[in-house]
């Protein structure tokens, strides 16, 4: 069996080996695997299933945790992970797998053909899973079709794509046999994962006011995993019913435009970073969306930009950066993903927090 974590694009995600605690998605899970291993999986040469739901609700935990099933990994030959994003690129995707199936990305071939039919000979007489995480694409069904060429002609039955999506379009597009639809976790669920987040014990059965202010903060998370987590990791830094009550009060909330979004919990908790953390997280958002950063390189841009200063003649800049770069992972701003042993980050919630903001720039008089 040959397992490969791929990244087309950056705000990368990968199938990780650890297995973190995953709430409420049994259901799901379940779902999801017997018909990427039942019998009747084994009955078409190559099926579409797409994962469907808003930013944060959990579409790629819920894909990793089928990923990394042992039922799964057992029943396919070759198991792959691409994240996708807005830009849909056929040969780039096509580079990528064959760069993990053979160690060689062919990357001065340049016309497609070839590269289908390389990747082909990769994939012949392999059963394949392949994961394509968070796609975009709703319109140009040929590149989705020139990218499925070398899977349909590999001589084996019960071929998978798993596809995680905003996007109902997208899951039309692709021709999902089967479509999840992802809704925020259930309230006993969410509540927790919450617990879990906030008090590091999804158990937690301490001081009464805090709980009751806990209840209230969760009806405003609309059951959305990303935004417990982010508010999350912000309470457990402070466990204080005043600072509790202020991020309870905090004024974003009344900002909150449906019950998707996410947003006010994401400026609540970029609200509290420490300042010299938000000057060097800030910085990111003068990089193209989707850049791909590796850690030493953002430290040394922060160095040269003067974002980074000590007072200690004994303490390197570039160990101070590291720690910064560790708290922004900490507090959850940035996620560290591994390709081929690289270190890479995302700067996804940056994006849209600064998005946020300079529409509500615009909007006020």
């Amino acid at each position: 069996m040959i397992v490969s974590l791929l990244c087309s694009n950056t705000r990368e995600t990968s199938a990780c080996p650890t297995k973190p605690k995953v709430y409420g998605r049994d259901q799901e899970r379940n779902l999801i695997i017997s018909k990427l291993v039942g019998e009747e999986s084994g009955r078409q040469n190559l099926s579409v299933l797409a994962i469907i739901g808003d930013g944060g609700v959990g579409k790629t935990t819920l894909a990793n945790v089928v990923f990394n099933d042992s039922a799964v990994s057992n029943h396919f030959n070759i198991l792959l992970w691409v994240y996708v994003s807005v830009y849909f690129d056929q040969a780039k995707i096509i580079h990528k797998l064959l760069e993990s199936l053979t160690g060689n990305d062919h990357e001065h071939i340049k016309g497609l053909k070839e590269l289908q039919s390389i990747l082909g000979s990769a994939v012949k007489s392999k059963r394949v899973l392949l994961v394509l995480d968070d796609m975009w694409e709703d319109s140009q069904k040929e590149k989705w079709d020139e990218l499925l060429t070398p899977l349909l002609s590999n001589d084996v039955m019960g071929n998978k794509i798993l596809v995680t999506t905003r996007k109902p379009s997208v899951a039309k597009l692709i021709g999902a046999a089967d479509q999840i639809n992802l809704d925020g976790l259930k309230q006993d669920d969410f509540w927790l994962l919450f617990k879990e987040s906030a008090f590091g014990d999804e158990n937690y059965k301490g001081e009464r006011k805090l709980l009751k202010i806990s209840k209230d903060i969760v009806v405003q998370l609309k059951g959305n995993p990303l935004a417990a987590k982010s508010v999350g990791r912000l309470l457990i830094k402070k466990i204080n019913v005043d600072f509790w009550e202020k991020v309870r009060d905090a004024s974003e909330w009344k900002q909150q435009e449906d019950d998707y979004d996410i947003m006010p919990a994401l400026m609540i908790s970029y609200k509290y970073l420490p300042v010299h953390l938000q000057q060097c997280f800030s910085y990111c958002a003068v990089f193209p969306k989707y850049y791909k950063y590796e850690k030493e390189r953002l430290v040394n841009i922060w160095i040269a930009q003067g974002l980074i200063c000590s007072a200690d003649m004994h303490k390197r800049l570039e160990d101070i950066g590291s720690e910064f770069f560790s708290d922004l992972v900490e507090w959850g701003f940035l996620q560290k993903e591994f390709e081929f042993m690289s270190l890479h980050i995302s700067c996804m919630i940056l994006f849209m927090i600064w998005h946020r903001r300079f529409h509500l720039t615009r909007a006020s008089p």
